[in-house]
């Protein structure tokens, strides 16, 4: 967040290594991680010395970014994933909720002012039989219900904003944003992930055309994807096609800092 750059200047001017470990998207609209083509072979001071990324597209990312041999790039991949595959599921408060004999589709907001137009004629036009589960972003507005629809199964609580991606995943057919970082790693936990939207696309690019992630322009796109029913084929990735085996996080921290003090 550039609200650290004068943590990490300090940090410089004392001798202390600084890592930024990633916590979202770093390719696309993030401008904290792109368009630096000036610092070619230099250095920020308010810059971390070293970024630690998801995957072996974030490290290209950043080496590509930040062409400096003052700012490099570690492949840490994402240990938070694979601890919530370890934690024992206590969705009670989830099944109680969900209608097990709808399709249900979770909306994961992204820090809007406004329910997007796009999802609001989703729902509108969706038949009965789905049921729209929303989970909205941590710091953005929280919507109620007759803000997506005043007659549509749109379920607003608490719970879902709050839970576990891998306590949700259970109980989701097909995840939809505007291109959050939780559609890759809703995907990981065997959910059908839909992007729309111009931003999710540049943010997504990538695993749109691999077909990890899948992009509709319209609402006849988007309905012809779940008439297709070829979500269904979806299966959960065991060791998270989109993230790294990586050591445990004692070790990790060990070798974070070995390598910060090797750029000395």
């Amino acid at each position: 967040y550039h609200r650290y750059a004068p943590l990490c200047s300090a940090a410089h001017a004392l001798g202390i290594p600084t890592i930024d470990v990633q916590h979202g998207l770093q390719k696309g609209w993030n401008p904290l991680y792109n368009n630096f083509a000036e610092l070619k072979g230099l250095s920020y001071q308010a810059l971390p010395q070293m970024f630690g990324v998801w995957s072996r597209k974030d490290y290209d990312h950043i080496l590509n970014t930040f062409d400096s041999p003052k700012h490099k790039p570690i492949l840490l991949g994402n240990p938070w994933l694979k601890k919530m595959r370890a934690f024992g599921l206590t969705t009670d408060n989830i099944s109680s909720r969900v209608n097990l004999e709808k399709l249900r589709i979770l909306i994961i907001m992204q820090k809007k002012l406004e329910v997007p137009l796009f999802l609001k004629k989703l729902i509108e036009n969706a038949p009965e039989n789905i049921q729209w589960i929303v989970r909205h972003h941590p710091k953005g507005s929280k919507f109620k219900v007759a803000q997506y629809s005043a007659s549509k199964d749109v379920l607003v609580d608490r719970i879902f904003d709050t839970v576990l991606i891998s306590e949700l995943s259970p109980y989701v057919d097909i995840a939809i944003s505007e291109g959050s970082a939780l559609s890759l790693e809703i995907a990981d936990f065997g959910v059908e992930s839909i992007i729309f939207g111009q931003e999710g696309y540049d943010n997504y690019k990538d695993e749109i055309l691999s077909g990890d992630l899948h992009y509709v322009q319209s609402e006849v796109a988007f309905f012809d994807f779940i008439r297709s029913e070829c979500w269904k084929n979806r299966q959960l990735n065991q060791d998270g096609s989109t993230i790294e085996k990586t050591p445990e996080i004692e070790n990790t921290l060990r070798w974070l800092l070995n390598n910060a003090n090797n750029q000395e």
